[in-house]
């Protein structure tokens, strides 16, 4: 990566072994501020034996040169000529780590605006691997870490299972007759799924500061993160709509037919994932957890005043209407209704023992029908991409924001140039508290 894509590849190597030193094109030794060595290995080795140290049997050749770092300084500060009262070394002998870092950092930024001043095509090049394998290994590495806390993942699932055993034992074999309870069922339903995924926010919050560090760095495109992050937790997202919808559909006694059980599974399902693309979106926006959180809650509330359940449209004053349509609480509500009174001349209103009204009927007075079932399930996936492109492009303008400020050079720096240090090794000795360059 450092000789085709030119890239500055930091890495850190405790007690390397004879193997990996021979590996070593230079190495850079430092004590205090001053460049004890920096040459081949074989050049050490000859610096050692001048300096009366000869290298023992069997003993690595940097290992023992951080070992007698003393002895290298107190040798080369013997060899430096008296210089006069208030004057520095010459900068070839002499170099401290404030000023070696800043040659790195300046080499760096030179080497990323040659990249940006590229041809789109040459720009492209710049990342190591395809978008495609991009996204492969980062769904890989979401994976391993939604894994590797898996205790996470189990509590939030047995909190799923309680919840939709809860609530089904609640409203437990609701009778045809029972529509109201049926309605408040959904009402509550959904005000439970769209504000139980905010304990997600702190994980993306904290996922955002590594994706920065990483895009600035070439090491991926921030649209290869969004489609990886969106595609991995889908099956998990399916695996908690079916362990909390199977309960409290059997328990409640809604519609027993396999499709509208199927048909009530995709609606909890696409419930739970606009959910986590509304927190996705809203962590790649918000500067803090605090911030965050109360937007969430806030929206969600406004959200579900504006569904339908409690004020119907009609009712609604007309600079407000807008709102009704742009609430997450509006399309799953409709089409829950739809699936549990639509078809079958179901009957919802009764008189003196006679049907006054079916379900179709209630269902067209509020201008609901099957035309509704795919059309609401159509306008939550477009809700789930409209907060998933949101997020990317909030992220992508956070990235490129980072980017100019690390290409920014400082004024004390420019003008300075390093093409390559390949391998480091730092002296025992500490660096002094004042610096000068």
């Amino acid at each position: 990566m450092a000789d085709t894509r030119r890239r500055t590849v930091l890495l850190s190597i405790h007690q390397p072994g004879a193997r990996i030193v021979k590996m070593f094109d230079s190495v850079l030794l430092l004590a205090g501020g001053c460049i004890l060595h920096h040459g081949p290995v074989d050049t050490l080795r000859s610096l050692l034996a001048s300096a009366g140290l000869p290298l023992p049997p069997h003993v690595d050749t940097v290992e023992f040169s951080i070992d007698s770092v003393d002895a290298l300084r107190r040798r080369t500060a013997g060899d430096q000529p008296a210089q006069p009262p208030g004057q520095l070394p010459p900068p070839r002998d002499r170099c401290t780590l404030q000023l070696l870092f800043q040659l790195h950092k300046v080499a760096d930024e030179d080497t990323l605006r040659m990249d940006m001043d590229k041809s789109t095509l040459r720009a492209s090049s710049r990342y190591a691997n395809s978008w495609a394998r991009e996204v492969a290994v980062l769904s890989q590495r979401f994976f391993k870490n939604v894994a590797r806390t898996r205790q996470l993942f189990a509590c939030r699932t047995v909190c799923m299972l309680v919840a939709g055993m809860a609530l089904g034992s609640i409203f437990y074999d609701l009778g045809e007759e029972k529509v109201a309870e049926r309605v408040g069922l959904f009402a509550f339903l959904l005000a439970f799924l769209l504000s139980s995924t905010t304990e997600a926010l702190p994980i993306f919050l904290q996922e955002r500061e590594i994706l920065a560090k990483e895009t600035s760095s070439g090491a991926y495109r921030v649209s290869s993160y969004a489609v990886a992050n969106a595609a991995v937790f889908l099956p998990f997202q399916l695996a908690l709509a079916v362990v909390f919808a199977a309960p409290v559909y059997w328990l409640a006694g809604l519609r027993r037919t396999a499709a509208a059980f199927g048909y009530f599974v995709l609606l909890v399902w696409l419930i739970l994932y606009t959910a986590n693309s509304v927190v996705v979106c809203f962590a790649a926006a918000a500067p803090d957890f605090v911030v965050g959180n109360a937007a969430i809650q806030g929206m969600m509330g406004s959200f579900f005043l504006f569904s339908g359940y409690f004020i119907a449209r009609s009712a609604m004053p007309a600079c407000w209407v807008f709102m009704h349509y742009l609430s997450l609480f509006k399309w799953p509500f409709e089409a829950l209704l739809v699936n549990e009174f639509a078809g079958g001349g179901r009957c919802v209103v009764r008189a003196l023992g006679a049907c006054v009204a079916t379900g179709d009927e209630v269902l067209r007075r509020e201008g609901l029908g099957e035309e509704c079932r795919w059309r609401n399930v159509g306008v939550m996936v477009g809700f789930v991409a409209v907060y998933r492109v949101l997020g990317y492009a909030v992220l992508r303008v956070r990235g490129s924001l980072a980017l100019r400020l690390r290409l920014r050079p400082p004024a004390a720096s420019r003008g300075l140039s390093l093409r390559s240090t390949h391998a480091i090794a730092v002296g025992s000795s500490p660096p002094p508290s004042s610096t000068s360059s």
